[in-house]
């Protein structure tokens, strides 16, 4: 180090810093820096005063080569640093390890220090690669300064700088960080010796205070109130004396007089009397007339006066007293709340009382216990879910992309189509040019298109369209004879599936063959022998069952019927023959899009329909689903895919992927907990080898075979992403056929195989966001579960004062005094989130067994409507507070029904989009394809005025740009006014809308510069073309060759080749923007319909399947729901207006057909299979 600014290196490993004295040659070479030498005057004038340098080196202080490098013995860690002023130190930094300014220490001096270069320094790091380099800073101000590492901040490094004159004690700048180098430093004080305590003087002191005290009391004492005695009139003694009645006379007077109170008795009652002490007249009393029964009656007035205000100060006294006593009782209780401990435990408690506290000591010491593990639980379960939806997003991304990607292709082959064909007559070419060169680009548009369809193949797994398949390869056996046998292959009656037979053979992709076993199916379009189990579906519109791997052959699937899983009915291994099993029977009323619906054959709640099989003995469709012990909760709950099951041997959480039929009993079981061969676990979405064909495949769901829980890669949703690759393939197709044969009959087709892909298209993301829905909604489950360990509030254990936290299905002792251990099934508020009480208690049991707990899934009358049914919640019952059940009606579970105007108001919202999205559908395309029009024609015709029509193409432009606007600003006014979370979803999928036109507007004015100004390049290049022309025909009789005239054609040409393909390149992004806005908008359109068919609360569809009710939660009392319910005085006023209605018409609503007249066009009300159980 130098005052010239020389610098010391330092480096900083990980390890903390490392100072270096002298650095070795082989260092500053390995960082390419040079050697020092001496240096002209003047050659550091460049150099700020105060800065930093840095110098890339291509050395790693990760590698081995740093150890190499290093002196001998190496320098001193996290040293104390002495400098001068205006000395430089050079820091060896890396992207991770660097110095900071510790701006916290107490040990700096400098508060006006400029430590920007250091702050810097952290965001210059990250724009350099692994490689060190050199961080070099000149200290100016004397004073301490404290450097931390990065990546340890308790590495530190102390610089203090001299001030001009001071010297410091080593020899070298860098000492060891001890105390006694940093006192010699000056950057530490030397600490001073302790003394002995002054104990005389302290006890002296406290002698002094505590005499100081007892005068002060004294004095206090003496300047108090004197205390009084009890007043004792004269009068009285007098009185004891002398008999009254002898003194009574009818001529002899007495006058009785009273004296008013004086100031010292100002503490006795205020009576009427005199003022002052004198003696009134009109208060004197004859004394002729007086007599004892006159004066005991004065003294029975004024005693039953004093007794009256006296009865008055006992009841404010009594209610002072209710109102202290009731403090101290909720003081107490958030007392035990709080702690956790009994309210009162100063009362003695007898045997029956230790007992229950005893009961609820060990109740809270459950309950926690049992929190953490919920809590744990569910913060597993989340990670999956978070995982899956993840996946899912990428996924929906991914799609996005390519449908962008297929659909800008297919608008260039569509004008490509139409210019090809002579729709635009009017166009004219340039001499020399091809009419046909169209061709040549409609081939690389339709190869693009088959690319970006093998790319979609390939990233879904979707082997049936990339012409291959899954399974394993059929063999069949030379037949003998001159008929082969009929038993090779046959067909199903009922599947109408391809049953290999006993003398097929399989090749799976190890080479062996061997015998096909049971339960498996050749598949129709690849060929190849497939398992049932995971591999089929059941087709609600066919009744049949169908593949759902490697579709690929037949037409586009555009029915909106629901394919459920298929599950084969298992053969018991024990009897040889079914097992006996009550799964209902598929009803086709209770089908929806997305599913089905059934009853638990068990306790009789709504499930969801998981998958179906096929009795072997009564061919009937049988479904699957039911009920199980929900980890999380410990309660019942019926089976979704994605909720949380528990591995048995594990005890880990995982969802479920499917579900199974048990071999031995019949029951059906929950599939999941899938783990590959690192042991991870595996969710939808993720790939794996399917072992018949070693072919890498994309995760669907688990199935149940031989025993053993496997994956499969087949099922609804990969059948519908085929589906939209089927359906680009055939408008590859229909293209193709265009290009050969341009007729009108071909156009409609290709219209038609378009609407069919977007039909696809438009199934397969509704199945999608059913999906997310689904996950979202379990996910939100898990969070509270997790934030919360399942707590859903506090309350009092009955018989004691002892509170414990609630956990929804956790028992406790009957509060109506049943003696039965009952489950809480959740928690009813009244108003005060303080005065929530739990829901548990007994009920009837419906068999006529007594009284039994209120549990999930028992059977119980209903008492509003007095039918049996599965018990599915608990409330109070607003007239007599006891606690009753919720009983399921009419096999169906609640549904929550909001505003009936919601409905309506979403439906309206639905047609105005609609409405909006054709009409900006239409003029964007035509735009589009009036641009790529445009384009040809400016582009092919050099000398072209084309302001104009640029001038037309941007007012279009704007137009449609105040569109978009408009529609921003009513749905802005539309999403303004209403509440939830259905509105949270749309204004979310509005604002991705939104960035999207913006897109396409952008690309259009992008668009319209780069034609405006090709045009305008080439309008100039024509005129030079012509003015060169007529220059050489003036020439002519020079004898000029035919490349100098070609020449200037050539370069417009060049010129004319260059324009287009820079206005090719931002149509194919105005393209690209329409694909995408057009897959955005698709969204939304699902996105909205979803949320209408949970508005409404039809209790047929999945959409609005009540699966977070099981969880528990806190509901509101009844008696405050009617008054707090928005919906009930519009509901009783159609109600009154339909009844008024009806009777001025004449026969009741329910009277009338369908054939009625306008009497039949009254209001709708919800059916009677939601509005009965309705609470």
């Amino acid at each position: 180090m130098s005052p010239a600014g020389s610098g010391e290196p330092c480096l900083v490993p990980d390890a903390g810093f490392l100072s270096l004295t002298r650095p070795g040659r082989e260092l500053l070479l390995a960082l390419r820096l040079p050697l020092r030498e001496p240096r002209l005057p003047g050659q550091d004038a460049g150099k700020s005063r105060e800065g930093h340098l840095t110098s890339p080196g291509s050395l790693s202080l990760n590698s081995t080569h740093l150890g190499d490098l290093s002196p001998p013995e190496p320098g001193i860690r996290n040293p104390t640093v002495c400098l001068q002023i205006n000395n430089t130190l050079a820091f060896l930094v890396t992207r991770e390890h660097y110095p900071e300014y510790d701006l916290g220490h107490f040990y700096n001096t400098l508060g006006e220090f400029d430590w920007g270069h250091f702050r810097a320094l952290a965001e210059e790091s990250l724009l350099h690669d692994q490689s060190p380099f050199l961080f070099l800073h000149q200290f100016q101000q004397p004073g301490v300064y404290v450097f931390r590492l990065s990546s340890n901040r308790h590495r530190k490094m102390y610089i203090r700088t001299l001030p001009p004159g001071g010297q410091c004690f080593g020899e070298g700048p860098y000492t060891s960080t001890t105390p006694r180098y940093l006192i010699q430093t000056g950057i530490a004080r030397i600490p001073r010796p302790l003394k002995s305590s002054d104990w005389p003087g302290i006890l002296g002191e406290m002698v002094l205070l505590l005499g100081l005290c007892l005068l002060l009391l004294i004095q206090c004492h003496s300047l108090s109130w004197a205390r009084k005695a009890a007043p004792h009139p004269t009068f009285r003694k007098h009185q004891q004396g002398y008999n009254l009645d002898a003194y009574t006379s009818p001529r002899a007077g007495m006058t009785s007089v009273r004296r008013a109170r004086s100031h010292q008795n100002s503490d006795t009652p205020r009576v009427e009397g005199g003022h002052g002490g004198s003696w009134e007249a009109q208060e004197q009393v004859d004394l002729e007339w007086f007599d004892t029964e006159s004066f005991f009656a004065i003294l029975l007035r004024q005693s039953l006066s004093v007794t009256t205000k006296l009865s008055q100060a006992k009841e404010e006294l009594k209610l002072l007293c209710l109102k202290l006593v009731s403090e101290a009782h909720s003081l107490r209780q958030l007392w035990g709340a709080e702690r956790g401990i009994p309210a009162s435990t100063d009362q003695i408690l007898g045997s029956p009382q230790k007992e229950r506290q005893q009961a609820a000591e060990a109740a809270t010491r459950a309950a926690e216990e049992e929190a953490r593990r919920r809590g744990h639980l569910a913060s597993e379960y989340a990670t999956c879910l978070s995982y899956q939806l993840k996946l899912l997003r990428q996924d929906l991304h991914a799609r996005q992309e390519q449908w962008a990607s297929f659909c800008s292709a297919l608008m260039e082959a569509q004008r490509l189509l139409k210019a090809q064909t002579g729709s635009r007559p009017e166009k004219s070419y340039q001499a020399g040019q091809n009419p046909k060169g169209e061709a040549p680009q409609l081939d690389a548009v339709l190869s693009h298109l088959s690319q970006a369809l093998l790319q979609e193949g390939h990233r879904l797994k979707a082997w049936g369209i990339l012409g291959t398949g899954t399974g394993a390869e059929l063999m069949q056996p030379a037949s003998t004879g001159s008929e082969r046998d009929a038993d090779d292959i046959s067909v199903n009656p009922i599947t109408k599936l391809m049953i290999p037979g006993p003398n097929c053979a399989m090749l799976p992709a190890s080479g062996h063959s061997g015998s096909i076993p049971r339960g498996y199916f050749i598949h129709p379009d690849t060929g190849r022998v497939l398992p049932e189990a995971g591999n089929l579906g059941y087709d609600l519109q066919g009744a049949t069952l169908v593949p759902t791997t490697d579709f690929s052959a037949g037409g586009v699937r555009t029915s909106e019927a629901a394919i459920i899983p298929y599950v084969p009915f298992p053969t018991c291994p024990a009897t040889g023959s079914p097992p006996a099993t009550c799964l209902p029977i598929l009803q086709p009323r209770r089908t929806s899009q997305l599913g089905a619906l059934m009853t638990d054959p068990i306790t009789g709640i709504e499930v969801p329909v998981l998958a179906v099989t096929l009795h072997p003995q009564t061919r009937q469709w049988l479904t699957l689903g039911g009920t199980y012990c929900n980890p999380l909760t410990k309660t019942l709950a019926p089976l979704e895919l994605g909720s949380p099951m528990e591995d048995p041997v594990t005890g880990s959480v995982s969802p479920i992927l499917g579900v199974g039929l048990d071999e031995n009993t019949g029951q059906v079981l929950a599939l999941g907990g899938l783990r590959n061969a690192s042991g991870n676990l595996m969710l939808p979405g993720d790939s794996f080898v399917e072992p018949l064909s070693r072919k890498t495949v994309r995760l669907q769901g688990a199935s149940r075979q031989e025993g053993r829980t496997l994956p499969h890669a087949g099922g609804s949703q990969a059948l519908l992403d085929a589906n939209v690759l089927v359906a680009q393939k055939q408008v590859i197709a229909v293209l193709q056929r265009c290009q050969q044969r341009p007729a009108s009959r071909v156009q409609r087709l290709l219209e038609a195989a378009i609407k069919d892909m977007r039909h696809a298209l438009a199934l397969s993301l509704h199945q999608v966001l059913q999906q997310a829905r689904r996950l979202e909604r379990q996910l939100e489950a898990a969070h509270g579960i997790e934030a919360s360990g399942g707590r859903i509030g506090r309350m009092c254990y009955p018989g004691t004062e002892l509170w414990v936290p609630v956990l929804y299905g956790m028992e406790i002792p009957d509060p109506e005094g049943s003696g039965l251990m009952v489950p809480i099934l959740g928690m009813e508020s009244h108003g005060d989130a303080a005065e929530a009480t739990a829901l548990a208690g007994s009920m009837e049991d419906a068999n006529g067994k007594g009284l039994v707990p209120i549990s999930i899934g028992a059977q119980a009358i209903d008492p509003l409507t007095g039918e049996p049914g599965p018990v599915i919640g608990a409330q109070t019952d607003p007239s007599s507070r006891v606690v009753v059940p919720v009983v399921q009606a009419l096999e169906a579970l609640p549904r929550e029904v909001r505003d009936h105007g919601l409905v309506d108001t979403l439906e309206s919202e639905r047609r105005a989009r609609e409405q909006y999205w054709h009409h900006q559908e239409q003029e964007e395309m035509w735009l589009a394809e009036h641009l790529g029009h445009l384009r040809l024609e400016l582009l092919s015709t050099p000398g072209k005025d084309a302001r104009q029509q640029l001038r037309a193409a941007e007012e279009a432009c704007a137009a449609l740009e105040s569109c978009c606007r408009q529609e921003r600003e009513r749905r802005t006014r539309a999403l303004g006014v209403q509440n939830g979370p259905e509105w949270v979803l749309l204004s979310q999928a509005d604002r991705e809308e939104w960035e999207l036109e913006a897109q396409v507007a952008l690309g259009m004015r992008k668009v319209l510069q780069h034609l405006g100004y090709a045009a305008e390049k080439l309008r100039e290049a024509a005129g030079r073309l012509q003015n060169q022309e007529e220059e050489m025909w003036l020439q002519k009789k020079r004898n000029h060759s035919p490349q100098i005239w070609n020449r200037p054609r050539k370069v417009a040409q060049h010129l004319s080749d260059e324009f287009q393909e820079v206005v090719s390149e931002r149509q194919s992004f105005l393209n690209r923007a329409l694909g995408q806005l057009q897959y955005q908008r698709e969204l939304s359109r699902l996105q909205l319909l979803h949320t209408q068919i949970v508005a409404s609360g039809t209790p047929v569809c999945l959409e609005n399947y009540p699966g977070n009710r099981f969880y528990g939660k806190v509901t509101t009392s009844l008696r405050d729901q009617a008054a707090a319910c928005p919906l009930l005085i519009p509901f009783l006023k159609n109600l009154t207006a339909a009844l008024v209605g009806a009777q001025g018409h004449g026969p009741g609503l329910e009277d009338q057909g369908p054939g009625t007249g306008k009497a039949s066009q009254g209001p709708t009300f919800p059916s009677a299979a939601n509005s009965g159980h309705e609470k």
